[in-house]
């Protein structure tokens, strides 16, 4: 299902691929390929023209999405403390019963970020330099936020020395100052959760001499007012140009990949992924990872984010329908674990997406990579959708009848190709062994005959009544003893 607007920019269908592309059976199929998709298109057309995404949200929300997974991130004019109304809606969305996911973002490694500390004495002074470097066509826009984390003693005051060495005072007054070559927008203001931010834009003046903003740029914070404690206050600063994407033109001396997940996996209740490389390798050097702007953790698993094969529209492969491609970064690592999601609904569609994220997390591995988990980069560990599966099986409770047959297990649990139903009868009586899927459709019976007391066994091999093989999924093993019933759920795996 598709909100009649298609995929405008190929991102959506490498995305749907790995999800649930492909039916079970081919060489080629997504993760969850029983899932029912819906696409929603956030940015449109080259120039990425950003749509409602509160629209899009309750949209998905209205068809009845199980799983809802973000394919977007950035900085810029957030605040970072899940204050936004996107962020807002995320913890309503996820209240309301709809998983979430979130990807971390590819913004690590660029250069974007930089931190720092102001001494609480008055007068003191706190420098962050940023370089801008071209990278052929010339860089004319450079925008960025200093970010001070909420409740902190923030009286202090902002100046930029530009590259030709004119000291601008910036007041956050919302005015944009001119200097002849340079023009810089500057404003100040506090979110509801009280961090406070300052935003600056720099741009080419009209007429000046200069074509394109390379150069130092040196931004210096004063403190103005004596501090009420003795700590100093934390800055955090974001930067990108009109030329960069993951790796930055416009870079901060002494930056760090630390604190770097993007809005809006800054939200507070959503699975946030980050992504590690191939054959189960490192986490890539571009995803988001480290806390919020107020301490708060963020990184939930981490999911396979490089070289990962998907389906391309035809129009990326020259009209041709059927081509695959590269496709990475956190956005591909995200629908695996919205993937693996949609396993575990399908598994038992009552969970909770509390429930789906602590199975998730219950299940990611950790390795000689990740180091002891959880950790702010890794959060529980590399995606593991197999044992995420299985700590669910071993793990959660079972209801035993008060009478009637009792099921004790069913082992292998996933299988392939035979599982084995072991139960219990309390009393003597005719006993029927039953295969339902989901729905509710029996696809196999076997009449087991009068039975005796005590511990009994049976096996199925994955095949229903005309003996035909059934494809990979859930399935109920039911034992039915004089109208009683018990059952255990089983997944078949191929």
């Amino acid at each position: 299902l598709i909100l009649n607007e298609g995929d405008t920019i190929g991102h959506g269908t490498q995305v749907a691929s790995i999800v649930g592309g492909g039916e079970p059976g081919r060489r080629f199929a997504g993760l969850a390929p029983d899932a029912r998709l819906l696409h929603a298109n956030i940015l449109f057309g080259e120039d990425f023209v950003l749509t409602p995404m509160e629209d899009r949200m309750n949209w998905a929300l209205a068809m009845g999405a199980d799983v809802l997974v973000y394919e977007l991130g950035g900085w810029v004019w957030e605040y970072l403390d899940g204050s936004s109304n996107v962020e807002l809606l995320i913890n309503d969305l996820t209240a309301q019963g709809m998983v979430q996911v979130t990807a971390a973002g590819n913004l690590a490694t660029g250069g974007m970020h930089w931190e720092g500390d102001l001494d609480p004495t008055v007068g003191s002074t706190l420098e962050a330099e940023l370089v801008s470097v071209s990278p052929g066509s010339p860089i004319t826009e450079i925008v960025g936020n200093f970010y001070c984390v909420p409740g902190a003693e923030t009286a202090y005051t902002v100046q930029l020395t530009t590259p030709d060495a004119t000291v601008v005072p910036l007041t956050g007054d919302g005015t944009t100052t001119g200097t002849g070559d340079y023009e810089i927008y500057h404003f100040i203001s506090t979110s509801p959760r009280g961090t406070e931010r300052f935003d600056f834009a720099i741009t080419l003046a009209t007429g000046g001499t200069v074509a394109q903003l390379d150069g130092t740029w040196t931004f210096t914070l004063t403190r103005a007012a004596p501090a009420k404690t003795a700590m100093p206050l934390r800055v955090l600063a974001m930067v990108t140009d009109d030329q960069s994407g993951w790796f930055g033109n416009s870079t901060w001396t002494g930056a760090t990949n630390q604190n770097t997940v993007t809005w809006p996996a800054t939200a507070d209740d959503s699975i946030v992924v980050a992504a590690f490389g191939p054959s189960g390798g490192n986490i890539n050097g571009f995803s988001g990872r480290g806390l919020r702007v107020d301490g708060a953790d963020l990184v939930d698993v981490a999911a396979p984010g490089s070289i990962t094969y998907t389906a391309y529209r035809q129009e990326d492969r020259g009209g041709v329908p059927g081509g695959y491609g590269a496709f990475g970064g956190t956005s591909a690592a995200a629908p695996h674990v919205a993937a693996a999601a949609a396993l575990l609904l399908q598994w038992d569609p009552a969970f909770t997406p509390a429930d789906v994220e602590a199975i998730v997390k219950a299940g990611a591995q950790a390795d000689g990579f990740t180091g002891a988990v959880p950790n702010s980069t890794w959060g529980a560990g590399k995606l593991q959708i197999y044992q995420s599966l299985q700590s669910e099986f071993t793990a959660a409770p079972v209801e035993t009848p008060a009478h009637g047959p009792r099921v004790a297990s069913a082992s292998p649990n996933p299988f392939n190709p035979r599982t084995t139903l072991v139960y219990r009868l309390d009393g003597e009586g005719d006993v029927r062994f039953e295969v339902l899927d989901l729905r509710g459709r029996r696809i196999r019976e076997v009449a087991l005959g009068r039975q005796s007391p005590g511990e009994h066994r049976v096996d199925w091999d994955g095949v229903d009544d005309a003996g035909r093989r059934v494809g990979s999924g859930v399935y109920l093993l039911s034992i039915v003893q004089d109208g009683a019933r018990d059952h255990r759920k089983v997944v078949l795996v191929k």
